[in-house]
């Protein structure tokens, strides 16, 4: 994993995928918690403050392989990056503060589920009468901790990530992965990232940014791609985005998007790349490290994303 970690960009990029790729994660098993607790309601006809379940139910709540796995890999990979980015021997960011926490709570249930497999705790009904009460109480606790860590986590990302408007590896991953990536977290998908990576320009900027990025590699294709994509972004409705700074800002992105694009449909960009990028770029074809500007990080972990 240290190869990885080569460069600021690359560090950038692994953030943001594990933070959202394990926040999405965690919110599977979440919602199966609460689905498995509502199951178990209806069949003992019991409301789940009042449920006594025995062992080998209590134990069935919680997906714990994928809990662990989730800590192991993606929230421990987040925490060491996060770490290295924001924390320093005096001070560390909130957005790190939050994910320290993420990462010792999964580890807290993951200890309390060790503790249900123990044979004492299963055998004594008096131990089990404690444990039970523990985690009936401290189960839902903490899980809604963890939920309510990630949104806080998320607020505080959205006010540190202009300082990654400009990253070469970040704008091409996220407008190669992004709308994957956030499905399911941001309402508005892939668009208010944009609007919190660049408050002014919005979409239209950050499309305008990738394509700018991707064409100077000579990434024809996929400049057309995010420059189509810019001009078909629709306009910003806050306030703070349609302010004459902001509108002048569009403006002057959009003329300089719809210049990209004619210059390339006059050169033939489309039918001309697309025969070289199929016909034999080892670029495109081994390379999407060299699309995501040269970077490890592309070419081994897009497949993860």
């Amino acid at each position: 994993m240290r190869d990885l970690l080569s460069g600021p960009e690359e560090r950038r990029w692994l953030l943001l995928r594990s933070f959202f790729s394990s926040w999405r994660r965690f919110l599977v098993l979440f919602e199966e918690y609460e689905r498995r607790v509502k199951d178990f309601s209806r069949r003992y006809d019991t409301d789940r403050a009042h449920l006594r379940l025995v062992p080998d139910d209590l134990a069935t709540l919680i997906d714990f392989k994928a809990l662990e796995d989730l800590r192991d890999r993606e929230v421990s990979l987040l925490r060491e990056v996060s770490h290295e980015l924001f924390r320093t021997t005096d001070a560390t960011d909130r957005f790190d503060h939050s994910v320290s926490i993420i990462y010792h709570e999964l580890s807290a249930l993951k200890e309390e589920h060790y503790t249900l497999r123990e044979d004492f705790v299963r055998e004594e009904s008096i131990e089990y009468d404690l444990f039970y009460k523990e985690v009936n109480r401290y189960y839902p606790k903490r899980l809604r901790h963890i939920r309510n860590l990630y949104r806080r986590a998320d607020r505080r990302l959205r006010v540190l990530l202009p300082a990654m408007a400009e990253d070469r590896v970040v704008v091409r991953s996220l407008h190669l992965f992004g709308a994957g990536l956030l499905e399911g977290l941001y309402p508005g998908g892939l668009g208010e990232l944009h609007a919190a990576m660049y408050p002014l320009g919005g979409a239209l900027e950050a499309y305008a940014v990738a394509g700018r990025s991707f064409l100077q590699s000579g990434f024809r294709e996929e400049a057309r791609d995010a420059f189509a994509k810019g001009l078909a972004a629709p306009e910003p409705v806050d306030e703070e985005s349609n302010g004459k700074r902001a509108r002048r800002l569009r403006e002057t992105l959009r003329s300089e998007v719809e210049a990209h694009l004619a210059g390339l449909e006059a050169a033939g960009a489309v039918a001309g790349g697309s025969s070289t990028m199929a016909g034999g770029s080892s670029t495109m074809a081994g390379g999407s490290s060299t699309m995501a500007g040269g970077s490890s990080t592309m070419a081994g972990g897009a497949g993860a994303v």
